[in-house]
């Protein structure tokens, strides 16, 4: 067993009974633990740590990677994953386990049950957790003595958004911010923005529905409790109730500071979260990359317009003219980028022209991969359009979950580099990407496409099994969803290489037969099907199993 780094803080007296706090910090691995930075199974691995009677075992269960210390860009981890289990103990009760540096998906179950948030409250000897998926962990601290009499920590209070941009770090903590006749600037879903004339602040719910009721030009008092942390640099607290919610005013003006980039990116922190206008712009480029574009002033200062709440889809920029643009400021990493609300407060000047539709989804006259990008698709589950007909040629596809930069490949060829198993990456077989023409290389040009599993597209048109698919000009059947965070065409099942012979699939000879004459791919007629192949069935090509 090696004795991992620890920090005992302090005893204190609680009602008369001694407790200890002691923190494994995983961040600073003062010890020089083995530390996995390429993905090798061997690396970094973790069984057992302990120190000043505090002992965590883990388990690697049904997870196909041990629990271990992980290095990313420099920062170190500890990752325990879906199917492990990690068991903390001690010879005293347990009375408190609190996770630090998880800023988001973070999942654990506990054994017995007082895990709420990324905190454990309780009197237990050994506590056992479950992940529910992989989880990066910075600090585990576990509080030590006897349980039962043990009060609930007092909350830290926070009473001016100032005082909350001071406080907030990496480490979610539970707070209080007791928010007095905030104007609230925007409301997006989960996405509450708050200003109190000097500073802004974004109020994030992982629960939407308890951002009802409060909207735009409304401002609000209430006990706001969740969690304060630095997502990738940018303050917000994770709420998790509106405590006392009162609105006090509605229709009050929502107006945005007249400022420059410099001022921006000199003081991020100075107007982080808060809604700006910056005029005097020029775009880089003629669209949206990675849903970002840069913009350039008279100064030659950029400064990153992102897409965040998709509302710039397919949206052409002037490269020549002037820009003015209205967002919320946000950080990410250290960098400055702006949020615009909508499509209006990226404006030139010029009254924007609807968007004419080259087709109307039949296979006729079938719609454009533009034509897909204007459709402006909202939803994951419920399609916005059903049974329509895209034209377009694949030309790649997406090694991921969402379309990005990184993500997308233009080739039949797998990527370069290993999964967080250390496997090599393959050809994903699942989706394709397609654009208007065949060489089409950026993803401002490009749609994902979804296939149904098992269908006669997905095995006709995967790259992974048909590389010489690339760069093929295809009709393809399908409903319009957001999929993979833009978009895109999903149930894909049916298809033609020629605009007028679909294939599809048919399961069985009886349900063939019902679709009308049947003729072999030779063109003679025939009277039954016996056998697995191509036919034409009914008018249409399909293809028997």
């Amino acid at each position: 067993m090696r004795k991992f780094y620890s920090l005992f803080f302090a005893l204190l007296t609680v009602c008369g009974l001694a407790q200890a706090q002691v923190v494994f910090d995983f961040a600073n691995n003062n010890l020089d633990l083995p530390i996995s930075a390429t993905g090798a199974e061997d690396e970094g691995n973790v069984t057992e740590i302990s120190s000043e009677g505090v002992t965590i075992t883990f388990d690697k269960g049904t997870a196909s990677t041990n629990s271990r210390l992980w290095s990313a860009s420099g920062n170190i981890t500890l990752r325990v994953y879906k199917g492990s289990t990690f068991t903390v103990s001690a010879d005293e009760n347990i009375t408190s386990i609190v996770f630090g540096g998880q800023a988001s998906n973070f999942g654990l179950d506990a054994s017995p049950e007082g895990l709420d948030g990324q905190t454990w409250t309780g009197s237990a000897k050994s506590i056992t957790f479950s992940p529910t998926k992989t989880n990066q962990i910075r600090t585990i601290t576990v509080t030590v003595g006897e349980g039962g009499d043990t009060p609930d920590p007092e909350l830290p209070e926070y009473t001016t958004i100032a005082a909350v941009k001071d406080a907030a770090t990496v480490d979610k903590v539970n707070v209080v911010f007791k928010a007095n006749d905030l104007l609230v600037t925007f409301v997006n879903g989960k996405n509450v923005y708050v200003y109190d004339g000097t500073d802004g602040l974004l109020l994030y719910a992982n629960d939407a529905s308890l951002n009802e009721g409060i909207k735009a030009g409304d401002k609000i008092t209430a006990d706001v409790k969740g969690q304060l942390y630095l997502y990738n640099g940018l303050t917000e607290i994770a709420v998790s109730a509106y405590e006392n919610l009162t609105v006090n005013s509605s229709d009050n003006a929502v107006e945005p500071q007249k400022v420059t980039i410099a001022d921006v990116t000199n003081s991020p922190k100075d107007y982080e979260n808060e809604l700006v206008q910056i005029e005097g712009l020029y775009a880089q480029a003629e669209a949206l990359a990675n849903r970002n574009i840069n913009f350039m002033d008279d100064s030659d200062n950029e400064i990153v317009v992102r897409d965040n709440w998709n509302v710039l889809t397919g949206t052409t920029f002037d490269t020549e003219s002037e820009y003015s643009v209205t967002a919320f400021v946000a950080l990410y990493n250290g960098k400055v980028q702006l949020y615009p609300r909508t499509a209006e407060d990226v404006t030139n000047g010029e009254t924007p022209q609807p968007y004419e539709f080259t087709g109307d989804g039949s296979l006729e006259n079938p719609y454009t991969v533009e034509d897909i990008q204007h459709k402006e698709a909202t939803s994951t589950k419920e399609a916005l359009e059903t049974g329509v007909w895209v034209k377009a040629y694949i030309v790649g596809y997406i090694n991921g979950s969402s379309l990005s930069e990184s993500t997308a490949i233009f080739s039949a060829d797998a990527p370069e580099g290993t999964d967080k198993d250390g496997n090599p990456l393959t050809v994903t077989a699942s989706n394709i990407i397609v654009a208007d023409v065949a060489g089409a290389s950026t993803i401002a040009a490009v749609i994902p496409v979804g296939t149904v599993n098992k269908s006669v597209a997905r095995e006709n048109l995967n790259l992974a099994d048909n590389p010489g698919m690339l760069g093929q000009q295809v009709w393809l059947k399908g409903d319009i969803f957001k999929y993979m965070g833009v978009s895109g065409l999903k149930n894909v099942s049916e298809y033609s290489l020629n605009g007028s012979d679909i294939v599809t699939a048919i399961s069985t000879v009886e349900a063939a037969a019902a679709q009308g004459a049947i003729y072999t791919i030779a063109g003679q007629r025939i009277q039954h099907i016996n056998r697995a192949g191509l036919y034409i069935v009914g008018g249409k090509k399909v293809a028997v199993k």
